[in-house]
């Protein structure tokens, strides 16, 4: 079972659902859930999401500067009594993946202090690896970066999660490459309709597509397992 959240529900609920599961999942909007658990369904990784809290943070500031720091702190101080692995699903927009993992690791610096954060280096294409320590033990967390940052897609101004799109589009011949704005981005390529890939594509090309959430999906459940 999925367990879905939001940055609007209660503290008091936030914290109820939080001990319950195994893993907690931040995506930075609601278009990120809803991808990462069709991405997890068309390539049979449902399984990797039972028993997680999957949560629309409403946007990269409440997820990186309340949401994130707020569970963690739940977890240092031990109102949440066991370190459960927690992973994010972000834009690069107009950075460089790394540099958007450690602006993270730097917010949460300030936000922990002695505490702390550090990376702890790349696993996959587009996800990281960071941990905040707890006493003796650590608290793991999977950070992976939506974009493509490959000819043609460095004609955006911005990456995000419709690069993912359109990548699968370029797979499925539904988009030829001289079609990309240069200095525009990828939603000006995607319809709501080109989301229902997601489900009828091949699905070698979903795995190529969006191989940083399956990779995101295949680390969290070895974290879970371990």
């Amino acid at each position: 079972m999925i367990t879905q959240l939001k940055a609007s529900d209660t503290f008091i609920k936030v914290i109820t659902r939080v001990k319950k599961v195994r893993a907690i999942i931040l995506c930075e909007g609601a278009r990120d859930t809803e991808v990462l658990k069709a991405v997890a369904r068309r390539l049979n990784l449902v399984k990797e999401l039972e028993n997680v809290a999957v949560t629309d943070a409403e946007g990269i500031d409440t997820l990186t500067k309340e949401m994130l720091p707020t569970i963690i702190k739940l977890m240092v101080v031990k109102v949440i009594s066991r370190p459960k692995p927690i992973a994010m699903v972000v834009d690069a927009d107009d950075v460089k993946p790394e540099v958007k993992v450690r602006s993270i690791v730097d917010g949460l610096k300030s936000k922990l202090q002695s505490n702390g954060a550090e990376v702890h280096g790349k696993i996959c294409d587009n996800v990281w690896r960071i941990v905040v320590k707890r006493g003796s033990e650590e608290i793991p967390i999977l950070v992976a970066v939506n974009g493509v940052f490959e000819e043609p897609f460095t004609a955006f101004i911005l990456h995000e999660l419709e690069d993912h799109i359109v990548y699968l589009k370029l797979l499925e011949n539904r988009l030829v490459r001289d079609s990309f704005p240069r200095g525009g981005r990828a939603r000006e390529l995607v319809i709501e309709e080109d989301f229902e890939l997601l489900d009828n594509a091949e699905r070698v090309h979903v795995e190529k597509a969006f191989k940083h959430l399956v990779c995101l999906l295949q680390i969290l459940t070895a974290l879970i397992q371990a």
